[in-house]
């Protein structure tokens, strides 16, 4: 398992969770989840710490023109980490407006990678649903920007 990818069994259904838009999961799914299962990679507890993944609070929503897929460009606050952006396939489930002031979840140590003109710093989690599309992981109750999710 590479990664960006991340697999997981759900009633017998492979999903993947990556940083790039539908079509790219739905080609994963094609190339990587048939009978796979069995043999998926464990990984070591350490493996985990090493992802470092916070909260923080999109600040700022807006269509990326250049993307090919409709995305967003999103500016987040990570507290004491600053601002950064990630481009986001969202547009389905949520408007500009929704986003704002959204809490979420990403992981702050992928090294920065250029999509459709923009800059992504980070990758905004989400529950990549067959019936409702990506689903933003938010924290149940408010916390402070930067809180570290382990």
């Amino acid at each position: 398992m590479d990664s960006i990818h991340r697999e997981a069994d759900h009633g017998g259904r492979c999903e993947a969770f990556g940083r790039f838009g539908n079509a790219h999961i739905n080609m994963y799914r094609q190339r990587h989840c048939d009978d796979k299962k069995a043999d998926a990679q464990m990984i070591e507890f350490e493996d985990f710490q090493r992802i470092d993944m916070a909260t923080g609070t999109i600040v700022e929503a807006r269509l990326n023109d250049k993307a090919r897929a409709p995305a967003y460009v999103l500016r987040i606050d990570f507290g004491p980490a600053g601002e950064k952006t990630s481009s986001a396939q969202l547009t389905a489930n949520y408007s500009p407006e929704d986003l704002v002031g959204k809490q979420i979840v990403a992981v702050m140590n992928f090294p920065p990678k250029r999509v459709a003109g923009v800059k992504s710093e980070v990758l905004v989690l989400g529950a990549v649903s067959d019936e409702h599309g990506i689903v933003l992981l938010e924290p149940s109750f408010p916390v402070a920007d930067g809180t570290a999710i382990g």
